[in-house]
């Protein structure tokens, strides 16, 4: 088989086992990559793979980075030896441990800036505009990662319900994310202001100054500035910096310290654990919604 038509083999079988769009959309790019530097995808050995982590260290390529061009590699081997392309066994994870196992994480969660909700409110009442309004109303009130708020449409809203339903991934176990009314006040202002906005009838949720879908550069930018104004984000060291996720620690930290059980807390925030999801199976939505509306703090918007 041509090698090029084997990536594209492999790129349905990625859609076929419906794993993430991202690995969908990088993993072939990865293979791809390789192949322009081994000239043979069915014929490798440890030289082979040893010169290419030598080739990727001296493009300074980061050490998250390349573990990620192994990771597609593995998988890919893995896909070469399901489909009985090849004989061999897999020879990327033992490779990978040896070479690329990482130094042991430090928990940064502590370093992390966690903002009092005095701080929240002040920062939601210096926003003026509706998008970056509801933005960071949204985030705060939800935990939702900026990448799932980035890939809302206006159809993931059901006001009446006031919930959002968001596609499970990777790092996501819940489909249907709750809100109150502070959030639905400020996405309802700003619904009724997106059409001046939104180009080509786009079915996104939020914008960018072209009409587009924001894209996470664009949201990362909007943040900041906003951040930045409000005297939450004064340098970008862990420490210093106020950035989206830092709202999805908000979220879990105010539910936990309003005393909501910390199985509601872990369904929220959508935790992907095969443990969360066995409990999460029993959690009465009445008495989640119940709990939810009970613990999230008011923002007084009105």
């Amino acid at each position: 088989m041509d090698q090029i038509e084997l990536i594209e083999e492999f790129k349905k079988d990625l859609k076929r086992r419906d794993l993430s769009s991202d690995t969908q959309k990088l993993y072939p790019l990865y293979i791809k990559a390789f192949y322009r530097f081994s000239g043979n995808l069915l014929e490798i050995d440890d030289h082979i793979l040893s010169d290419y982590l030598d080739f990727l260290r001296a493009k300074n390529n980061k050490q998250s980075s390349i573990i990620r061009y192994y990771n597609a590699l593995s998988t890919f081997y893995q896909f070469l030896i399901r489909k009985k392309y090849i004989s061999t066994i897999n020879p990327i994870p033992d490779f990978r441990e040896y070479y690329l196992k990482g130094k042991k994480r430090h928990n940064t969660s502590q370093r992390r800036k966690i903002i009092t909700l005095d701080e929240a409110c002040r920062f939601v009442q210096t926003i003026l505009e509706p998008q970056p309004l509801a933005i960071v109303v949204l985030l705060l009130k939800t935990g939702l990662r900026r990448k799932e708020v980035c890939s809302l449409n206006i159809s993931s809203l059901d006001m009446e319900n006031m919930t959002i339903k968001v596609p499970p991934t990777g790092k996501r176990s819940n489909e249907i994310i709750l809100f109150d009314d502070d959030t639905k006040n400020v996405l309802e202002e700003w619904i009724r202001r997106r059409s001046k906005y939104a180009r080509n009838d786009c079915p996104s949720l939020f914008l960018d100054k072209w009409g587009n879908r924001i894209g996470l550069n664009s949201f990362d930018r909007l943040f900041k500035k906003y951040a930045v104004a409000a005297g939450l984000h004064t340098g970008d060291e862990l420490e210093n910096a106020f950035t989206p996720h830092c709202c999805r620690h908000f979220f879990s930290t105010q539910l936990r310290d309003r005393g909501m059980p910390r199985e509601y807390i872990q369904e929220l925030r959508g935790d992907s654990s095969q443990q969360a999801l066995d409990i999460y199976y029993h959690i009465d939505p009445k008495k989640l919604r119940g709990s939810y509306d009970a613990c999230m703090p008011d923002f007084g918007l009105r």
